[in-house]
């Protein structure tokens, strides 16, 4: 047995992941809900919310890094109500077409695996 020259050199201590600097290995990064929550919070814009009606204006809704962060479960518990069942998406554009098979067909075996089939393409 000899002893590695350098550290780099003692394959122990070097893994293959570290000596590699072909390939950029992803790295886990953990962020916590209340981590998450006071990043959401903390947005700029969000500093101090103005009261929503002049009874209720006695309290001060300031956020700021300092205050308890909500759950992310609260901030997503409250309805808005934005889609109706009467609301439908928009349909994509252009145009629809429908496959058909053709009337000619190539020679080829009906018994093959992957039998060749012509398709037209109709406008529908």
């Amino acid at each position: 047995m000899s002893v590695p020259s350098s550290k780099a050199s003692d394959v122990a201590q070097n893994p293959y992941f570290r000596r590699d600097t072909r390939r950029n290995y992803p790295k886990t990064e953990v962020v916590t809900q209340p981590e998450l929550a006071k990043l959401l919070i903390a947005q700029g814009g969000f500093e101090a919310l103005p009261p929503i009606s002049a009874a209720e204006g006695t309290q001060s809704t300031a956020v700021t890094a300092d205050s308890p962060a909500p759950s992310l479960a609260s901030l997503y518990s409250t309805n808005t109500s934005v889609a109706t069942t009467s609301f439908r998406p928009p349909k994509p554009p252009g145009h629809k077409y429908a496959w058909k098979p053709s009337a000619e067909q190539a020679p080829s075996d009906p018994n093959a695996y992957f039998p060749m089939v012509l398709y037209d393409t109709a406008r529908v």
